[in-house]
């Protein structure tokens, strides 16, 4: 779909008659029926707020039984946005196709990291409609080869997805929506292995394999992520970070340990 026309659609407040004040000339018929194609009928449905809520398979309360001995648990009240999906008859532990976490949102971690395959290449789903603004590529530093993309839903909220492989399968300014593949799981970036940082050998073996995910929360423009120059501005990304399973919960307000 025209991306452009995607952009004026998301402007235009449908749930009047849209020839009623509109300033722009939009591709609208005048006394025809507008409300039935269905661009205006799913905005008709956002805008009942039928269209809200995004699909969450961690929701509710939960204890990792892989993980154990890291006694992981967590509370998702809200969709994450993105997780690597192994599919319900996996014999590894999922939460309905979704792996597991290996390290959660805390007050040295400003994100979520999940589980990967090694050497799987585990696809990522997105759960949300968005758009990808960003990819990046830090070498065997940082988060390695990363991508930032966008809600469409709610335009301030920004998921930063880490550590990728290299073969991304969708350029910038691509639509993403629930059930699509954004990208694959594996251990670009400075990734560890039982607390030590992985070598050559270990990294082509595919330990570190992981997600790591972060929600950044920038009521401002896109220039307040990417800064002046276009390239993500980590310092203020992770000062607006927010835990991606309970929205309402800031990196910078938990205390330090």
């Amino acid at each position: 779909m025209n991306f452009n026309f995607l952009d004026k659609m998301k402007k235009l407040d449908l749930w009047t008659n849209p020839n009623d004040g509109q300033k722009e000339d939009l591709p609208i018929p005048k006394g025809n029926t507008w409300f039935a194609h269905p661009i205006y009928f799913i905005n008709h449905l956002d805008k009942a707020g039928l269209l809200d809520k995004s699909f969450n398979p961690y929701e509710g309360n939960h204890t990792q039984t892989t993980q154990g001995f890291q006694h992981i648990t967590f509370n998702s009240v809200d969709s994450p946005g993105f997780a690597p999906f192994i599919g319900t008859n996996s014999s590894i532990e999922n939460f309905n196709g979704y792996t597991y976490l290996t390290w959660d949102f805390n007050s040295r971690h400003p994100g979520l990291d999940f589980f990967g395959v090694r050497n799987g290449r585990t696809p990522i789903h997105s759960l949300i409609n968005g758009r990808i603004v960003h990819q990046g590529n830090h070498g065997d530093e940082a988060l390695g080869i990363y991508l930032i993309i966008q809600n469409m839903r709610n335009e301030s909220q920004f998921y930063l997805l880490g550590h990728l492989h290299p073969d991304l399968p969708l350029p910038i300014r691509t639509i993403v929506h629930p059930g699509m593949t954004v990208a694959h799981v594996s251990n670009t970036g400075n990734v560890r292995s039982g607390g030590n940082r992985v070598n050559a050998a270990q990294r082509r073996d595919g330990l570190g394999t992981h997600l790591h995910l972060q929600l950044v929360i920038e009521p401002e423009e896109l220039d307040e992520i990417l800064g002046d120059n276009g390239h993500p501005n980590f310092a203020h990304i992770e000062s607006k970070s927010y835990d991606p399973f309970n929205h309402g919960r800031a990196f910078s307000s938990l205390p330090r340990t």
